[in-house]
C-alpha cells in the first residue's frame, strides 16, 4: 500500500548493492537457522553444504555451546540437544537477526510515516542552464532554471490529478450545463385556477405548478446542479506547475528583445522565422508555448476579450497552428496554464517572462510558496532597508512640536514659509 512504500525508502545511489547484499544476508540468515538446527539435532549437514560454505563438523560445535551459555546467563536454563530440536523462539531470533542486518546495511532509513492521500513530497531538483538567444537565434549567455518540483515518486500522480481536476472543471463541466429546466421560482406564478373551497377538486395555487406538467421538477437537471464541484489545493497546483516547467527545461529557450522585436509591425512570417532559428523546429510542426508579458490570448469569436488584439506580438503568431501564447500571470491556477505547459513540446520565453516566473516558483525565494503574511513581512523588511530610519531623531522632533492643534497649524506654516524662502 502506499502507506507502507512512505515507510522504509532505499536510498538511489547504491541500491543495487543494497539489493545484493540483503539476498547475501537472508542467505547467511538461512545458514544461521541451519546450524542451530544441525547443532541441536546433533545431525550431519549433507557434503555438498559443507564443502560450500567451507563449515565443518567442529565448527559447530562452539556455536551450540556459545548459544547455551548465552541462555544461562540470562536466567534460561539451557536446552539439551534432543531429537526434538530447538525451540521456535531462537530459530526466529536467529531469522530476525539476520534480517535485521540486513536492513541495516542495506541502508534502509525509516522515515515518518504518512497516510494515503497526504500532503504532497516536495524535493530540490537539480538546477539547469537555459540558453539566452537573441532574435536571430545566436546564443549570448546562460540563465539558470531552478524551480521547486514534486519528489520523483509523486509526481507523475499529482500532475495527473491536477490536470484531470482542470479538465473536468474547464473542459467537460461548462458542456453538461446546456440542460436547464426551469424551476417554480423561475416562471411567473399566474393566477389561481380555481376557487380554494366549493369545486370538489383539490387545492391549486397556481397553473404553472410542477402537477401541471409547465415546469420541471428536481428530476431533470437545471443548470449545474449535476456537476460535480471538484477542487485542488491551491499550493498543489502551483506545484505541479513547477514540476511542470521544470521539467521541460532541454526544450526551454529563453529570447532576449523579443518583446520589441515586433514594434515595427505585425508579421507571421516574421514570427515563423523567429520561432524556427530559436527551437530549430519548423513552426506549426510541434506543439510550441510562448510567454510574455504583452502577447497572449486565444481567438474566440464569441469571446473578443480572450486575446489582446492591441498586441503586434500577438497578432504575430496567432493563426500559426499547434501555436499558443500566454503571459507569465496565465501559468497559474486560474486560467488554463498547466495544459498548455503539458502540451508544448517547445517553450519560448521573454527574458523579462523568465524572471516573473522565477520569482513566482522560485525554489528558494519564490512567492508562491509563502502565504500573504510573509509576502507582507518581507516586503516590509526591504523598505526599511531601502529607507533607513532614525528613530530616535522622530522622538526628538516629535518633542518639539506644541501639543495643541492651534501649535501644530503654526508650526506647519513657518516651516513651510522657510522652505519657500530656501
Amino acid at each position: 500500500s502506499s502507506h507502507l512504500e512512505h515507510r522504509w525508502r532505499v536510498p538511489m545511489a547504491g541500491r543495487g548493492a543494497s539489493v545484493i547484499f540483503l539476498g547475501s544476508a537472508a542467505a547467511a540468515g538461512l545458514i544461521a537457522v541451519r546450524l542451530l538446527l544441525g547443532s541441536a539435532n546433533g545431525s550431519a549437514l549433507p557434503p555438498s553444504f559443507v564443502q560450500a560454505t567451507g563449515l565443518s563438523t567442529g565448527s559447530r560445535e562452539p556455536l551450540a555451546s556459545g548459544i547455551a551459555q548465552g541462555r544461562s546467563l540470562r536466567g534460561v536454563s539451557p536446552v539439551e540437544p534432543s531429537s526434538t530440536g530447538v525451540p521456535a523462539a531462537a530459530m526466529l531470533a536467529a531469522a530476525f537477526a539476520a534480517t535485521g542486518l540486513a536492513i541495516s546495511r542495506a541502508g534502509l532509513t525509516r522515515t515518518r510515516s504518512t497516510p494515503s492521500g497526504s500532503a504532497v513530497v516536495a524535493c530540490q531538483a537539480t538546477p539547469r542552464q537555459i540558453p539566452v538567444l537573441d532574435t536571430s537565434g545566436k546564443q549570448v549567455g546562460e540563465e539558470t532554471l531552478n524551480f521547486k518540483t514534486l519528489s520523483p515518486e509523486t509526481a507523475n500522480y499529482v500532475v495527473h490529478q491536477v490536470y484531470t481536476v482542470w479538465e473536468y472543471m474547464n473542459l467537460v463541466a461548462p458542456r453538461k450545463i446546456g440542460n436547464y429546466a426551469l424551476r417554480r421560482g423561475d416562471v411567473k406564478r399566474g393566477k389561481k385556477p380555481w376557487a380554494q373551497k366549493g369545486t370538489g377538486r383539490a387545492r391549486a395555487g397556481s397553473r404553472y405548478s410542477p402537477l401541471f406538467g409547465k415546469v420541471g421538477t428536481n428530476k431533470v437537471p437545471h443548470g449545474a446542479d449535476n456537476i460535480r464541484n471538484k477542487k485542488v489545493e491551491r499550493n498543489k497546483f502551483y506545484m505541479a506547475l513547477s514540476t511542470v516547467l521544470q521539467s521541460k527545461w532541454r526544450g526551454t529557450k529563453i529570447i532576449t528583445g523579443l518583446e520589441d522585436y515586433f514594434e515595427d509591425g505585425a508579421r507571421q512570417g516574421k514570427m515563423e522565422k523567429l520561432i524556427e532559428e530559436a527551437t530549430g523546429v519548423e513552426a506549426g510542426k510541434k506543439s510550441m508555448l510562448m510567454i510574455t508579458r504583452s502577447g497572449y490570448g486565444t481567438e474566440d469569436s464569441h469571446d473578443p476579450t480572450m486575446s489582446d488584439h492591441s498586441s503586434k506580438l500577438y497578432l504575430s503568431g496567432r493563426n500559426i497552428n499547434k501555436f499558443s501564447m500566454r503571459r507569465p500571470r496565465d501559468i497559474d491556477p486560474t486560467s488554463d496554464g498547466i495544459f498548455h505547459a503539458l502540451k508544448g513540446r517547445r517553450i519560448i520565453m521573454s527574458r523579462e517572462a523568465f524572471f516573473d516566473l522565477k520569482a513566482k516558483f522560485d525554489a528558494d525565494e519564490g512567492w508562491a510558496w509563502m502565504t500573504e503574511r510573509d509576502i507582507l513581512a518581507k516586503q516590509l523588511q526591504q523598505i526599511v532597508k531601502e529607507y533607513p530610519l532614525d528613530r530616535e531623531a522622530e522622538l526628538e522632533a516629535a518633542r518639539m512640536l506644541a501639543p495643541d492643534r492651534d501649535g501644530r497649524e503654526f508650526w506647519a506654516k513657518q516651516t513651510r514659509e522657510e522652505l519657500s524662502v530656501k
